[in-house]
């Protein structure tokens, strides 16, 4: 339904315009002559579709326009070219004038007319689907707008950036534009912008399945097109309804709209509504069994199609024609005032040729000799380099190899989904590892005796070192919990620092390794709904009503909030380090119902972008905990991935990430 999508450019638009054909000298005797010029130039490329006849009056302009001083009009002028080449189908010449429209106004600080090149070049960028390079630029133009444009050329900038966005799947945030609009529009009455704009929110409705509120918007836009006497758009406006109520499983609801919109159509003669309509048709048809009348829409369809097509060939083929007879008439008047010039140079240009031959001639076998020669040892060095490539190609496809079997192996010992549902019931896991393999993982537990004990853990690095120590840190606590049935979490914390300074041979002799890990460990006692935590560096964030006035006050806890408390962990690691070697605090917090508990490691917060490319920050992490704390636990956990992987943008993710979030 991407057709239901209006894309508008920002063109910039002379304060003379021509009901008929302009008459030149009489535009002359107003404008000048570069700028008469420059404004017949603008009335071939958009009144008549000559491309050629207009580049021609732009390079008189031109001509004249570089003799003067005029920055101003020398960066419109290349802005107006810039259009010319894209009207002409001709994006890499309309990119090479636009950007040198907007050079000139940013060397000589013309910041108001900046805005016009800044959104031509995104529409180029949208021509050529570089949806990323066409919201950039539509960016930069917004922004230009906002402090030296018109509410109109916002209202075009942001319904440019809803159509860029939209086409990058961004959805919500086309959706902030095309509302943004859609107020300008009503400040400013523009009914058409209004249309537009309707429509266009209903296509991101359509896209999102939200087909109530798609049908909506299109009645807006129905409404408005009726009201001003669109005709012309009125087809599309019953054809986007139908193929809604198609989209919804009311076939019946969707052939009313659809044969309207056929009609209309065919009574108005628009071509491309009646191919588009035809087409729905037929599917609509088919999805009930109504197989003839499919048949018929689809050889309608197919029909105009080629059609169309044929139009269009005519119609390049035209211009063309037009382009090589212009082109012919413009060759012949040159070749005859150069005719006598070149028979002038004729005799001295055969001397010369004479002398160049035979010092060229000695040059190309010398050089000949010379490129020969260098082929033989490039190609020899190519095969060389070849064979090193294909050994290297082959060693890293064995490395990847293992690194992927030592993925299963590490999601093979982490507690199943199943499992962590059972026992933790309402909660979510958000599990992103930075590399194939993870540093960070979790380990969930239940007892005989009705308690749950879950770890959030942060081992030393990340990818294969990391992994490793996370299969040790998982090993140590099946064998702590399960095999000894230690359920304190200070003590479990004791008993696991022991059992990697062990492992790892850990001293406080020179170089030794510090490899361990930072964690936070929850043990949940169902029947009293007590909580008893430890942590290692990492702390915990528990959500409460009020809980800032609760029984958590004097506890230990910290209030970021009224609703946001934090019990901080003991500033050790579970690893060896000199000086720190006292056991692990256990705390005790009784629950209610309705808390909501966190634990996590540090690359959720540590994660580095935004617009200035610094650091999600803790603080930012408790406001989001506290802004979805309506939202169901595998709501928050979507929430969490979107704004992390919105935040992180085109930047590599810096750690591995684990957060799990309980709710009592």
């Amino acid at each position: 339904l991407y057709k239901c999508l209006t894309l508008v450019f920002l063109s910039f638009q002379y304060s003379v315009t021509f009901a008929q054909p302009p008459q030149i000298d009489s535009l002359i005797d107003q404008l000048g002559e570069a700028e008469a010029f420059h404004e017949l130039g603008n009335y071939e490329r958009d009144e008549n579709k000559n491309f050629t006849k207009a580049m021609g009056w732009y390079q008189k302009s031109l001509e004249l326009v570089q003799k003067t001083d005029s920055v101003e009009d020398l960066a419109m002028l290349f802005n107006s070219i810039g259009l010319s080449y894209k009207a002409d189908e001709d994006p890499e010449n309309a990119l090479r004038y636009l950007l040198k429209s907007l050079k000139t106004c940013e060397e000589h600080q013309l910041k108001k007319l900046a805005l016009y090149p800044l959104g031509n070049i995104g529409g180029v960028y949208e021509r050529l689907k570089n949806f990323k390079k066409a919201e950039e630029y539509y960016v930069k133009s917004y922004e230009a707008s906002k402090i030296y444009g018109t509410k109109k050329s916002m209202l075009i900038d942001l319904n440019n950036l809803g159509n860029a966005t939209s086409a990058l799947g961004k959805f919500k945030i086309a959706r902030k534009y095309y509302l943004e609009a859609l107020v300008i529009a009503n400040e400013t009455n523009d009914k058409s912008y209004l249309a537009h704009i309707a429509n266009n929110l209903g296509a991101i409705a359509f896209l999102q399945q939200n087909y109530e509120k798609a049908i909506s918007y299109f009645r807006d836009a129905l409404k408005i097109r009726e009201e001003m006497g669109e005709q012309e758009d009125i087809p599309s406006c019953w054809s986007n309804i139908g193929e809604t109520y198609e989209a919804m499983g009311n076939p019946h609801k969707a052939l009313e709209y659809l044969t309207a919109a056929l009609e209309l159509a065919q009574e108005i003669n628009s071509l491309s509504d009646i191919m588009n309509t035809s087409e729905v048709l037929s599917r609509v048809h088919e999805s009930i069994g109504n197989y003839k009348s499919a048949l018929q829409y689809h050889h309608l369809s197919t029909e105009l199609q080629d059609s169309l097509f044929s139009i269009e060939n005519q119609k390049q083929i035209t211009e063309m024609q037009t382009k090589y007879e212009t082109e012919k008439k413009e060759k012949e008047i040159k070749l005859l005032s150069q005719e006598k010039q070149l028979q002038a140079a004729e005799l001295k240009e055969n001397r010369i040729m004479l002398f160049v031959f035979a010092g060229g001639f000695l040059m190309v076998v010398m050089f000949s000799f010379l490129l020969y020669n260098r082929f033989r040892i490039t190609h020899r060095q190519k095969k060389i380099i070849q064979k090193q490539k294909e050994v290297v190609d082959e060693k890293n496809k064995d490395i990847t190899d293992s690194i992927r079997y030592a993925e299963q192996i590490q999601h093979a010992i982490l507690p199943p989904e199943e499992y962590c549902t059972q026992t933790l019931s309402d909660h979510f896991i958000l599990f992103r590892p930075k590399d194939i393999v993870s540093g960070d993982f979790y380990w969930v537990h239940e007892t005989l005796s009705g308690k749950v004990i879950w770890v959030a853990a942060d081992c030393t690095g990340h990818g294969v070192p990391g992994a490793f120590m996370s299969m040790i840190g998982n090993s140590l606590l099946n064998e702590i919990v399960v095999e000894k049935g230690i359920t304190t979490p200070g003590k479990i914390f004791d008993e696991l620092k022991a059992g990697i300074i062990s492992a790892l041979g850990q001293t406080d002799a020179l170089g030794q390794s510090k490899d361990g890990m930072d964690a936070s460990l929850c043990v949940w006692n169902k029947k009293n709904n007590q909580l008893e935590f430890a942590g290692a560096y990492n702390p915990l964030y528990l959500l409460r009503k009020d809980a800032a006035n609760s029984n958590l006050k004097n506890k230990g806890f910290k209030f970021h909030s009224n609703d946001l408390a934090e019990l901080k962990a003991d500033r050790q690691p579970i690893a060896f380090e000199e000086g720190k070697d006292a056991p692990f605090t256990t705390h005790q917090i009784q629950l209610e119902e309705g808390d909501s508990v966190y634990t996590f490691s540090d690359g959720f917060q540590d994660q580095f972008g935004g617009p200035k490319g610094k650091k999600f920050t803790a603080k930012r992490l408790k406001e989001m905990l506290l802004s979805i704390q309506e939202k169901t636990m595998p709501e928050q956990k979507l929430i969490l991935n979107e704004t992390i992987e919105e935040w992180k943008g085109e930047d590599e993710q810096i750690d591995d990430i684990v957060v799990i979030g309980v709710r009592i």
